[in-house]
């Protein structure tokens, strides 16, 4: 009896630990199943992850092909347009080059009876596809590394002038951006007998010349800035007062007074000093903050001369000197409208600064340095837009900038009319004239009254 408990518990025991290694082994079963479905799913997601990546590359080559497409046929219309022969020479030669290819592929294919073209032509579509990404259309970078063939084009044919004429908004290496798609007047340079001789205009095109010279890029040295902040106000003054020639023989002109010199000369060299010198301080602010665009020359400028959202566009230099902010967004989107000399005739002209005084007061001289200094009071006129106006007569000729610029108060006009409300007040009776009159005259009117009811009483 004794003998048998032990067997039983020994019995009992060993069966405990089976099913205590049944259930190891089936934990260790499911772990093991688990980590396999976790890796298989991995791969999965991993796989997914590729197909999608294939395939949005897939997508992007396909775009990139179409794109070039569109492009060689936009080529292909404006040769036929500008050059109609070239459409049947195009074809000829094409017809040829697939021949040649075809009996160059039934031969053994040796050097000199390989056709140049073939080579080539692949490789320029290749150049070409590389060249021009898809979001934007070519430009003259990409156009560089286009290589011309005169197998397949005339020898007068342009690449440049072809994709700026499918293209009017690419970017330029021009100053002028976008360039013209037709002949333009900011292209035109007046040269030998275009010039009449008594003739005030320019040799070149202002609107050109204007950005070629704001649109330079220079990196001055600390030492120049600091030359800019000493002369900022004294250079402008002492020009109009003395001229550049006495400003450059004296103290000379920094770099940037040198180009804003040109301009002046160039474009506004008839206004009037106090346009002049509003001008001037304005744009040497402009230039001041390009070459050292910090926040302490940032607040030196208006307000008003925050670039617009149309100015993030690619546009010409020049356009960004303009103080109406709706004439920098008219520019930027229809500049060649008003590209041409005679726009700058009648801005000269018509433009006014509503500055009360006379120039004398524009600017302060310091007797112990002999410098000039603009007045606090000019610097507070020009800082304020309404004082940039035009005259009526500019209207007249670009009526759809009414609404962009201030108009401008014709001082002769308003002294005749003071003169006119002077001459109708004197005439105008005194306010207590018709009163002494009545008073002079009610004794009468009673005396006349009390008569005639005497009279009634009378009758």
């Amino acid at each position: 009896m004794a003998s048998s408990m032990p067997d039983s518990k020994q019995a009992r025991k060993r069966e405990l630990d089976r099913r205590a290694q049944r259930a190891a082994r089936e934990r260790n079963r499911n772990r093991i199943a688990f980590l396999e479905a976790t890796v298989e799913a991995m791969k999965n997601r991993e796989s997914s992850s590729g197909i999608a990546h294939l395939t949005d590359q897939l997508m992007e080559m396909t775009r990139q092909r179409d794109q070039l497409a569109r492009t060689v046929s936009s080529i292909k219309e404006m040769i036929d347009l500008r050059h109609p022969d070239s459409a049947s020479a195009v074809t000829a030669n094409t017809t040829s080059t697939a021949t040649a290819n075809k009996t160059s592929e039934d031969q053994t294919p040796t050097p000199t009876i390989l056709p140049q073209n073939n080579s080539g032509t692949s490789q320029d579509a290749i150049h070409v596809e590389d060249a021009i990404p898809a979001p934007s259309p070519p430009d003259a970078s990409s156009m560089a590394m286009v290589p011309s063939s005169s197998a397949l084009f005339h020898d007068d044919l342009n690449f440049n002038s072809i994709f700026q004429s499918s293209f009017p908004c690419s970017i330029s290496d021009g100053p002028i951006i976008p360039a013209p798609d037709i002949v333009c007047d900011c292209l035109t340079a007046f040269v030998g007998n275009d010039v009449p001789a008594q003739s005030s205009q320019p040799p070149t095109s202002i609107w050109r010349t204007a950005n070629e010279l704001l649109g330079m890029q220079e990196t001055p040295c600390k030492s120049s800035l600091q030359l800019e902040d000493e002369v900022f106000e004294d250079t402008p003054v002492r020009a109009i007062l003395q001229g550049w020639d006495a400003v450059e023989n004296g103290p000379g002109l920094s770099p940037i007074w040198k180009r804003l010199r040109q301009i002046d000369q160039l474009q506004f060299r008839d206004c009037g000093d106090t346009e002049r010198l509003a001008i001037l301080s304005t744009m040497h602010r402009m230039l001041r903050h390009r070459a050292d665009p910090t926040e302490e020359q940032w607040a030196k400028l208006p307000a008003w001369l925050l670039s617009r959202p149309s100015q993030s566009l690619p546009h010409s230099s020049a356009i960004d000197f303009f103080v109406w902010p709706g004439v920098r967004e008219r520019f930027v989107f229809s500049q060649h409208q008003y590209c041409s000399n005679f726009f700058w005739k009648v801005f000269v002209e018509c433009f006014r600064i509503s500055w009360p005084f006379e120039f004398r007061d524009c600017y302060k001289r310091n007797i112990m340095t002999g410098r000039y200094s603009v007045s606090p009071e000019f610097t507070d006129c020009i800082w304020d837009i309404n004082s940039w106006t035009m005259t009526v007569d500019f209207f007249g000729h670009f009526p759809e900038m009414y609404s962009d610029i201030p108009s401008s108060i014709d001082p002769a006009l308003v002294e005749g009319s003071m003169a006119m409300l002077t001459k109708s007040i004197e005439r105008r009776p005194h306010p207590s004239q018709p009163v002494r009159e009545a008073r002079r005259t009610q004794p009468n009117s009673d005396a006349e009254s009390q008569h005639a009811t005497n009279d009634e009483a009378e009758a």
